[in-house]
């Protein structure tokens, strides 16, 4: 009996920490890039392994954080920080050097999810909702969007109630409203199809301990 409590603690604490917890920039957001490059040039001189994939992408992977990026001629044009954990990736910093150029962030989050089927793990990413949703940023979504990845959006105050699956740009579009804050508090979820069924059992678990006072 004390392990299925325990088991109950971990699966809500995993819930709580991988979609939960507040993270402080969002796609479509790319004044990070100084930050962004900044932190790759530094873990590559403290020795930190790299790892080249196809395209032009690559990553260091550690125990808690992993970083992607692509260069080219040497230069970083594209990265991003990865916080892991239990249940997923968690954006923690993205940055761009050219705006409206290839490669996209979306390009990124699509290799991304591509590589967690080698590298294990849930394959699925949280991302926060630009405060200041760009005509670029959108159009990340919508490649995303026609690329076959499930993207959900959920209500950070109530998670499980909310989520809800993106399958059209016009279902997308109605979580962006030009001059509106309030849009700040969905959350968006990117993952392939075969880890969507997972993620959404997570949230109907946590839908569950909603609808249950006391339960959260």
């Amino acid at each position: 009996m004390s392990n299925n409590i325990f088991e109950r603690i971990d699966s809500r604490t995993d819930f709580v920490n991988t979609w939960l917890f507040e993270m402080p920039e969002g796609i479509g957001k790319f004044e990070l890039v100084d930050t962004v490059i900044y932190a790759i040039q530094d873990r590559i001189k403290s020795g930190a392994a790299i790892v080249d994939l196809p395209a032009g992408l690559r990553k260091i992977e550690g125990n808690q954080v992993v970083i992607y990026w692509y260069e080219k001629a040497g230069a970083i044009v594209l990265g991003a920080e990865f916080e892991k954990r239990a249940q997923g990736l968690v954006v923690t910093m993205v940055g761009k050097a050219n705006k409206g150029r290839p490669p996209f962030a979306s390009d990124l989050y699509n290799a991304v999810l591509a590589d967690r089927k080698t590298a294990g793990g849930i394959d699925a990413i949280r991302i926060l909702s630009d405060q200041s949703l760009s005509d670029e940023g959108i159009k990340i979504w919508e490649r995303l969007l026609s690329q076959g990845h499930h993207i959900s959006i959920y209500d950070a105050n109530e998670p499980g109630k909310t989520f809800t699956e993106i399958t059209t740009v016009t279902d997308l579009h109605k979580y962006f409203q030009d001059d509106d804050r309030n849009y700040r508090r969905w959350q968006y979820v990117i993952s392939e199809q075969a880890s969507n069924g997972e993620v959404r059992s997570f949230f109907n678990t946590r839908r569950m301990r909603e609808l249950i006072p006391g339960m959260l």
